[in-house]
């Protein structure tokens, strides 16, 4: 089987301070698919990994616990990363899966994964980096119909379909690039269990057009009509945005002549991002 990496990747460094035992490792995540884009089987890969300047300077194998396509590892933790290396031509990442031919193109090394040449600094101050969780919240105001021959009802509180045929709706979202996605929280007005709304998370690549959903949550069954209530959805620890290669959006799906019973209110992404501590 041909496979193909297609996730960009994502790189976080940790600089303590300037001595000799700051980490050489640098996170990664990648999305493997095959020729035509289908994730690979869920399965333990084993996956070879080198740096090159354009030389070979580092390499090391790791058996790669895959899950729909996508995967995450600690380049560096069976063979450390000499920060020295860091030092000279600008580096990139060859990925060789079993017995496949190494995936070309290489992959270039961004700049954050230079900052482990701070080992070798003359001084150096000392730098902690932290996951801090932010949010980005969509009101209903945001949601535009996605067919003109859609009937609906929307006001700065909600948004509904007003006529007896299925709609669905889009948004538009702007999120930062590098984010860890974590949470997806929706918030309905369901005031009839039978009815069903559903919201997802997609993103399209801009180079090829291909469609991923990277979570879904579903209008629940209330505790009393008209209550209003929340739904969750946990990413994979892989969902990383990625603004060159994806563009995103929320879609929300009405199965059903909802009417006002069942209303779309809010939605909120939440998502960490690694920052430097004040």
């Amino acid at each position: 089987m041909r496979i193909v990496l297609t996730l960009a990747w994502v790189l976080l460094a940790f600089v303590p301070a300037a001595r000799a035992d700051v980490p050489g490792t640098i996170s990664y995540q990648g999305l493997l698919t095959d020729a035509v884009g289908t994730p690979v089987p869920d399965d333990d890969y084993s996956i070879r990994f080198r740096l090159y300047d354009p030389a070979l300077v580092w390499e090391e194998t790791q058996t790669v616990t895959v899950t729909s396509g996508r995967f995450s590892v600690l380049l560096g933790s069976v063979v450390p990363i000499d920060p020295a290396i860091l030092q000279g031509a600008p580096l990139s990442l060859g990925i060789k899966v079993g017995d496949d031919s190494e995936l070309s193109p290489w992959t270039p090394l961004t700049s954050v994964p230079y900052a482990l040449t701070a080992a070798h600094a003359t001084t150096a101050e000392s730098v902690t980096m932290s996951p801090t969780t932010r949010y980005h919240t969509v009101c209903a105001e945001a949601f535009t119909p996605n067919s003109s021959a859609t009937a609906y009802t929307k006001n700065s509180v909600r948004v509904y379909p007003t006529a007896g045929t299925n709609i669905s709706m889009g948004a538009v979202l702007t999120l930062p690039h590098g984010a860890q996605l974590t949470e997806l929280h929706v918030l309905f007005e369901d005031a009839i269990p039978d009815l069903e709304l559903s919201v997802g998370l997609r993103r399209v690549n801009v180079t090829d057009g291909t469609l991923q959903t990277l979570g879904v949550v579903a209008s629940g069954i209330p505790e009393a009509a008209g209550l209003t209530i929340a739904t969750r959805n946990l990413f994979l620890p892989s969902d990383i945005v990625d603004n060159q290669n994806w563009a995103y959006s929320l879609q929300a799906f009405w199965s059903t002549a909802a009417g006002l019973n069942l209303s779309l209110r809010a939605v909120r992404i939440t998502y960490t991002v690694t920052e430097p501590l004040p």
